[in-house]
């Protein structure tokens, strides 16, 4: 009979193994992948929704936070950027730099999500120059 083996529940990182060969590329695509679902969504500010619930013969009523999908736009942009910062060019420096003055100095989501997006624009032209997420031209 096999001897039953425990996991050091803190050292336990899951997955099995794919999870062994996560690389810097495959965040970033998984970074790529994760904007372009939040891309394609309708968005909407965040808001407060009461939902009716049951359980059994009890009916009650919840209040849950609806999150803002603008700000999640921008505040993916801008993990992204933050991921590829070690990796920026010079044309890619430069753009970053001009388009975060933009964006400070504007207030409402509304009008920083056209800065937000030409940022992601000009971080997929980056990645495109880089060769980034082909792989072999990558170096860790």
């Amino acid at each position: 009979m096999a001897e039953t083996e425990f996991i050091d529940a803190e050292a336990y990182q899951g997955g099995g193994f794919q999870q062994q060969f996560i690389t810097f590329p495959l965040i970033a695509l998984k970074h790529l992948e994760r904007l372009a679902v939040s891309g394609s969504k309708e968005w909407a500010g965040g808001r407060w929704e009461t939902r009716v619930r049951s359980v059994g013969s009890t009916v009650y009523s919840e209040k849950v936070y609806i999150p803002d999908s603008r700000a999640e736009y921008a505040n993916t942009v801008d993990m992204l950027h933050d991921l590829l910062l070690p990796n920026f060019d010079t044309q890619m420096r430069t753009a970053a730099e001009k388009l975060n003055r933009e964006s400070a100095a504007v207030r409402s989501i509304e009008r920083q999500l056209p800065i937000k997006r030409r940022l992601f624009q000009e971080l997929s032209l980056l990645l495109k120059r880089l060769h980034y997420l082909e792989g072999k031209a990558h170096r860790e």
